[in-house]
């Protein structure tokens, strides 16, 4: 016996599982990625919170298979040396999952290649991911020559996974150790990472991957001593190298556009592919607030140089972000959310919604009800639950005070609405109407 026997099959499947695993990580989580070279890296690099532990679950239960089948001595006196069985079994296993997952890479890239307006794909980051494959299989074979059979997988999934939940690089106190994690989970639109930091992060996941089966294979202290020496080596260099992670000036840079004559709309280089849905998702907001404003000035946030909107000589300016959900710094803006923060930002955005409390509600302020009226015309509801929803409707304010005026507003034409805009501009955005007359619009 020359071997632990993988069958054509086994390698099949495993290839099948990581590409499963991999594209529901991705697809599922499309929002904060497609069109962005950065976070689609980023997002491939997150699937290995999964598809590590899945690799070396399934060497530890390969290499284990000559223990839990008694054929352990066929492979301690056959000729072949121990090492290279088990370089084997984490070649084949590592190159099955690489398979799966570079199918997925290829997919995604396809999919940011068609909206992405800036930057390219760090192919290096691949080869980083790769050989983490190789390094989660050695762990297995590891495991699997020290634990009993039965506890390999096990031990595999929990040791792989308890890194990766540890090394939570989101927490400053665990930051150092960013250029040791292949997912360390920061936002990736305006950082660079240096390629030789990615390189030699690869690099040192492969010799970690050859010292792990030195270790399994029992060898002398010249064969791994140079791997271990190695790895310490790289340890400094890559936590100094989590300083190659940058912030990309290019990718922050504003580019503006200009729908309309009195519109200009300005978002980063790196969320300008967004620009399309974005507009698609203001336009009939400004088309109901006609009057407003006689120029407006759009800024996502990451060109805006203020946090709440203004009013100034006529322009408006009003600062948004690309939200999805929960996520507010996503790559595919969804309308509503959008126009539901939009229309709190512009309305909202100094004093806040609801007055004095009567009871359990607070007073409804005008503001409320002018977003609550901009926000039915876009047939968006106004009790939503969620913490990112509207609370605009009688269920969470008390509009007793507002009727009058509710009911004038509801009873006026566009171009009386037009007019009132007009003349209340600068109360509305500055939230000053409660100290103006505003009760026959």
């Amino acid at each position: 016996m020359t071997g632990v026997p993988i069958t054509r099959r086994q390698v099949v499947l495993g290839s099948v599982l990581l590409f499963l695993v991999t594209l529901m990580t991705v697809a599922g989580d499309y929002a904060s990625w497609w069109g962005s070279w950065g976070e689609t890296s980023a997002t491939l690099e997150t699937s290995t919170l999964l598809t590590y532990p899945a690799v070396a679950a399934i060497a530890a239960w390969t290499t284990s298979g000559s223990r839990r089948n008694r054929y352990q001595w066929m492979l301690d006196s056959a000729a072949r040396q121990r090492h290279s069985v088990h370089l084997r079994v984490v070649a084949t296993q590592a190159a099955s999952a690489s398979v799966g997952f570079l199918v997925v890479a290829l997919m995604a890239g396809i999919a940011t290649a068609t909206q992405a307006t800036f930057g390219t794909f760090p192919i290096i980051d691949l080869f980083t991911i790769v050989a983490g494959f190789f390094a989660a299989s050695g762990l297995g074979v590891l495991l699997a020559t020290l634990v009993p059979p039965a506890l390999a997988p096990v031990c595999a999934v929990a040791t792989v996974y308890a890194v990766g939940a540890f090394a939570d690089t989101s927490r400053p106190s665990l930051r150092p150790l960013a250029g040791l994690i292949v997912a360390d989970g920061r936002d990736r639109t305006y950082l660079s990472a240096a390629t030789w930091m990615l390189g030699l992060r690869g690099m040192w996941l492969l010799a970690v991957a050859f010292l792990l089966v030195a270790l399994a294979a029992r060898a002398s202290s010249k064969a791994w001593l140079p791997l271990a020496a190695a790895c310490l080596t790289a340890v400094p260099l890559l936590l100094v190298g989590d300083a190659g992670m940058t912030v990309d000036e290019a990718a922050a840079r504003p580019v503006c556009h200009h729908p309309r004559p009195s519109v200009t709309v300005c978002l980063s280089a790196a969320l300008d592919h967004t620009y399309p849905s974005v507009w698609s998702a203001l336009e009939p907001e400004l088309d109901l607030l006609s009057g407003l404003a006689g120029q407006w000035h759009l800024a996502e946030s990451a060109v805006a140089d203020q946090l709440n909107a203004s009013y100034r000589d006529g322009t408006i300016t009003v600062p948004f972000e690309i939200v999805n959900g929960t996520d507010s710094s996503a790559h595919v803006a969804d309308r509503e959310a959008l126009q539901v923060q939009f229309s709190a930002t512009l309305l909202q955005g100094l004093c806040g919604s609801g007055g004095d409390y009567t009871g359990r509600r607070p007073v409804a302020t005008p503001e409320d009800v002018i977003e609550s009226w901009l926000l039915s015309e876009l047939d968006i509801p106004l009790d939503g639950h969620g913490p990112e929803d509207p609370h605009l409707s009688s269920k969470w304010l008390d509009y007793t005070a507002m009727e009058r005026f509710r009911a004038h507003w509801d009873s006026r034409t566009a171009t009386q609405r037009r007019a009132w805009f007009r003349a209340h501009a600068q109360d509305v955005v500055q939230c000053q109407l409660s100290n103006v007359e505003v009760m026959t619009p």
